[in-house]
């Protein structure tokens, strides 16, 4: 009880230093605890709301007879299996598409469906449908009447792609829908329901879907449960392949439930690591900063204690008594500045926002104990080494020692002519460690606040998703078809598309048209890597049919510089023999992540056939062959740069749009994109309203949308930064105070020999501006370095396996961010400096000296 009041005395008199330390405990719990309570909350949250959006099951098996759906039902730890007839694809009048399953409750709900309005199906002439498939029909209006739709199933049979599709009519009883977030979501399904299936669709392409739950499945087990469940289910099957590439068992997982999982699983273990090690150091070295800066205080006191007669043991007590008054207070308040740092700093943290949630302020702060206890057990970590190692150190030596300790370090005069150079130097180095940890919490700051913010990896980041697989490039104005749209949609006429481009600003403007058919080539004209990547099968002719890109063309000019072989000028003209195409025979090979050959040998004039899914007059549809002719052979870069880079597929053929148009009888996918310069986009703008009106089912995307995105991005990677920038200030800020507070009595010794006020003020300004520029000069080289080596290794990556040249500049130039970082830090060192130099004037000579 002795030592409790005696700390609570002696933290009540160091009021600054005790107050400095709490601050520094509350920083780090709030950065510590903050930063795990945002990864924990987001991913079970985005758990529980991809289990709202995309269903509550588990896991999903597809399969070709109900024997399997028995066998499963069969396996241990599956349960609440529910199963429905995949009638294939339905495209309702107007140009929507859905898959159409026959009726089953369980599976409805299962799919999180509500039944908005009307009622369930009874019979196959009987459908509900998905309210997003109504486009401008109104789900009251529409009920108990008949809409048509053509059903098609697409499928392949000994080698050959084939089709079946039938046109029917069918009575909307029911309308359904899934929660609104579910439809924001990209690569979306959308499903109808009709009662059952007697003729609608021949038994021989029906194939069955089922969803089902797993007890125990959580984001640990994830791999091994599935694992068990493929065993046990099909023993002959790859169990062990990951659940993400197994396309052969039939069992695949809810692709959202189970990004969501893994997602957990990963923050836990190593998604975001590196930084909750970066802020774990920023708040261990926050906390023994101000412990370094006071240990000569800790000393000498330890010495005067000794000298009283207090023995090792109540000495030790007596620091552990102010160790546990500091951390309970700082760790209590600290605790309470978490959960405000986390729900107003949630969109900082957040690198993968997988359901793309945008109001934080809804999401559920989740606080196990676990991450309680690893922030309070990292901060009591870093007190018990801050206090031990003085006492440890100081309890081996004799008191008078102690007492008598001095950490100034004198300077000869003809070494160091002017005194302020000197009292720096005695400043700094009296405690290397402490100038040491000071500089290193700012440099760690800059790194951190340099990599987030750097705009060359901005510009490098900009360039790799323009040249990234399956990614489609970003413009200002995007006009898109909705993704459950069907190909043969109203198009916009040619007349609409030009005068867009001739507005003024109008830039990179882009008419895309084009759809995927099959080439049918014999199958040792195929280079060996193609089957790594596509393990297709001979047909009867012992062809291989090749899926192709059809591109039409309607500016050949953008075409000219990719252009290897032969010429376009045949390609814009049309032909009764052949359709004129140039080919582009190369595609990207993941094993030798290399662009290869599909082709072995192709050539100019050579021939194939190809086959291509066209619309009949009766609105089914047929798939229609005819014969192509190579006139031009095109670089493989192409593939990364045609607008279609999610159509990537191992043959690009590029012929006239109008015979695009005619051989796919307008059953093709159109694009309109463009970038723009300036602001004032009133008339463009209003030209693009009167599109949106006139035609259905397009997805139009203008600058506003764009601009509101990647601000929001970019604030929160700048406030990532910023966090660190502030902790790194405070750090500065306190100590010069503690230093300051420390210094009075040789301060005022100074004073009594002569030196001016002026000198000791320019001296707290010096140490302020010291730590600034070291600290910031150390993290800006160390981030410019990582950068430089970052960006060569990606240059170096997109030449060799996708012979891309990213334009970055020959001579690396720092980013901005670095001189920004540097001016802030040395600007507010300097405001620092000033404001407590100012706490010079108010030291008296005779009392500063008898300080103790």
């Amino acid at each position: 009880m002795f030592e409790f009041k005696l700390a609570l005395m002696y933290l009540r008199k160091n009021k600054k230093e005790s107050i400095s330390i709490i601050a520094s405990i509350i920083i780090a719990m709030t950065l510590v605890l903050g930063v795990d309570i945002i990864g924990d909350s987001m991913s079970i949250n985005q758990i529980n709301q991809a289990k709202v959006i995309a269903g509550s099951y588990d896991a999903t098996l597809t399969s070709n007879n109900k024997e399997s759906v028995e066998t499963l039902k069969n396996v241990d730890e599956v349960y609440n299996l529910s199963t429905v007839e995949n009638l294939g694809k339905i495209v309702l009048q107007g140009g929507l598409k859905s898959t159409l399953y026959s009726f089953n409750e369980n599976y409805l709900k299962g799919l999180n469906y509500n039944l908005i309005s009307g009622r369930c199906p009874k019979n196959e002439n009987e459908i509900i449908v998905d309210l997003k498939l109504l486009g401008k029909y109104d789900k009251e209006n529409i009920l108990n009447k008949n809409i048509s739709g053509v059903n098609k199933i697409e499928y392949y049979l000994d080698g050959t792609n084939e089709i079946y599709s039938k046109k029917n009519s069918y009575k909307v009883v029911g309308v359904i829908s899934k929660v609104d977030d579910y439809y924001n979501l990209e690569d979306i399904e959308i499903y109808s329901f009709i009662g059952n299936n007697e003729n609608i669709v021949p038994n021989k392409f029906i194939t069955y879907s089922s969803i089902y739950n797993i007890e125990g499945i959580n984001e640990k087990n994830i791999d091994q449960k599935l694992s068990e469940i493929r065993k046990e289910y099909n023993p002959k099957s790859d169990y062990k392949i990951d659940i993400r590439q197994d396309t052969k068992s039939g069992i695949s997982t809810n692709q959202y439930l189970d990004s969501a999982l893994r997602l957990y699983g990963d923050f836990q273990q190593e998604n975001e690591k590196d930084l909750k090690i970066l802020v774990a150091i920023t708040a261990c070295l926050t906390i023994f900063n101000f412990f370094n800066i006071m240990l000569s205080k800790m000393i000498n006191q330890i010495g005067n204690l000794r000298v009283v007669g207090m023995s090792n043991k109540k000495i030790v007590k007596f620091y552990l008594m102010q160790m546990l008054i500091l951390f309970t207070v700082g760790t209590i308040i600290g605790f309470i500045t978490s959960i405000v740092f986390a729900r107003y700093a949630m969109s900082v943290f957040v690198t993968f926002n997988l359901l793309d949630i945008s109001d934080f302020s809804k999401v559920k702060l989740i606080i196990s104990p676990f991450i309680v206890g690893k922030a309070l057990l990292i901060i009591i970590g870093t007190l018990l080494i801050g206090i031990f190692l003085p006492i440890i150190k100081s309890l081996k030596k004799y008191p008078m020692d102690l007492i008598n300790k001095s950490d100034k370090i004198k300077y000869k005069i003809k070494k160091n002519k002017k005194i302020l150079n000197t009292l720096l130097k005695n400043n700094l180095l009296r405690s290397k460690s402490k100038t040491i940890i000071s500089i290193s919490i700012i440099a760690f700051s800059g790194f951190v606040f340099i990599s987030c913010t750097s705009s060359n990896m901005s510009v490098v980041h900009k360039q790799i998703m323009n040249n990234l697989l399956g990614c489609k490039k970003e413009y200002d104005y995007m006009i898109r078809p909705y993704e459950n749209a069907e190909r043969n949609i109203n198009k916009i006429s040619m007349k609409e598309t030009s005068s867009l481009n001739k507005f003024k600003g109008v830039k990179d403007f882009s008419l895309l048209s084009y759809s995927t058919g099959f080439v049918d080539i014999p199958k040792n004209d195929l280079n060996k890597a193609y089957f790594k990547m596509y393990p297709m099968k001979a047909n009867t002719k012992g062809n291989v049919e090749v899926r192709a890109l059809l591109s039409g063309l309607d500016d050949y000019n953008k075409l000219n510089k990719y252009v290897k072989e032969g010429s376009l000028e045949k390609v814009k003209q049309p032909s009764d023999e052949f359709i004129n195409v140039a080919v582009c025979n190369e595609d990207y090979v993941l094993d030798s992540q290399k662009i290869e050959k599909t082709i072995k040998n192709l050539k100019i004039g050579d021939n194939f056939e190809f086959k291509v899914l066209s619309k009949k007059d009766n609105e089914e549809f047929s798939y229609k062959t005819y014969k192509f002719k190579v006139n031009a052979i095109l670089d493989g870069s192409l593939t990364l740069n045609n607008g279609m880079e999610n159509y990537a597929t191992p043959i690009g053929m590029y012929m006239n749009l109008e015979t695009l148009k005619s051989i796919t009888n307008n059953n093709y996918i159109q694009e309109v994109n463009f970038n723009i310069d300036g602001s004032d986009n009133k008339q463009l703008d209003k030209s693009i309203d009167n599109i949106n009106k006139k035609y259905d089912f397009l997805n139009i995307t203008t600058p506003y949308n764009n601009d509101k995105n990647s601000n929001n991005h970019f604030d929160s990677r700048l406030v990532l930064g910023s966090i660190l920038l502030v902790a790194a200030l405070f750090n500065i800020y306190t100590t010069v105070s503690i230093n300051i507070n420390n210094n009075i009595s040789e301060f005022s010794i100074l004073r009594a020999i002569g030196l001016k006020k002026k000198c000791l003020k320019k001296l707290v300004m010096y140490e302020s501006l010291f730590y600034s520029f070291a600290g910031s000069i150390v993290g800006g080289t160390l981030a410019c370095t990582k950068e430089f080596k970052s960006i060569n290794q990606t240059k170096k990556l997109y030449a060799e396996s996708l012979k891309v040249n990213l334009k970055t500049s020959d001579v690396y130039i720092p980013p901005k961010e670095f001189i920004i970082f540097m001016a802030v830090v040395i600007l507010a060192s300097i405001l620092i400096g000033y404001l407590k130099s100012r706490s010079i004037d108010k030291i008296e000579i005779i009392e500063g000296i008898n300080e103790n």
